[in-house]
């Protein structure tokens, strides 16, 4: 991805001009990353958080699913180990369901950056006419 963005950008740029356009995007795509990282980084634990709370509310004497033999013998929530391989599995699954959100959230802003593409110019070089095309012009 960063030889294409390289490309694009340098396509159009006259050649003195290089050296500072290559240092300016590069610190642009550094602090880009440092803060996209952090964002999904907070968004994944947020939702984590909030997807852990969300599911414990369905772990109480009345969920009938906790009461089958099978389950009841390993996620017994009167032991320790019961109750700790419960909190296992439901911080596996509100992990799975963050980072679900995550992508999406990731797919959703490069959804967004696409009508970008539109705005960049023509990678063509720009060629002076030439003589016999000037004169035709003149016509």
């Amino acid at each position: 991805m960063v030889i294409s963005v390289n490309t694009v950008a340098f396509l159009t740029l006259p050649d003195h001009l290089r050296t500072y356009a290559s240092s300016f995007q590069t610190l642009l795509r550094n602090i880009g990353a440092s803060f996209g990282i952090s964002l999904v980084i907070a968004q994944l634990t947020d939702t984590t958080t909030r997807m852990h709370a969300h599911l414990a509310e369905f772990i109480n004497p009345f969920n009938d699913a906790l009461k089958a033999p099978d389950v009841a013998s390993i996620l017994n929530t009167a032991t320790d180990a019961g109750r700790a391989m419960l909190d296992l599995l439901l911080t596996q699954q509100a992990m799975i369901i963050a980072y679900a959100n995550d992508f999406k959230l990731l797919m959703l802003l490069t959804a967004a950056t696409i009508p970008l593409v539109f705005f960049i110019g023509t990678s063509r070089a720009r060629t002076a006419p030439s003589a016999e095309q000037a004169a035709h012009a003149l016509e």
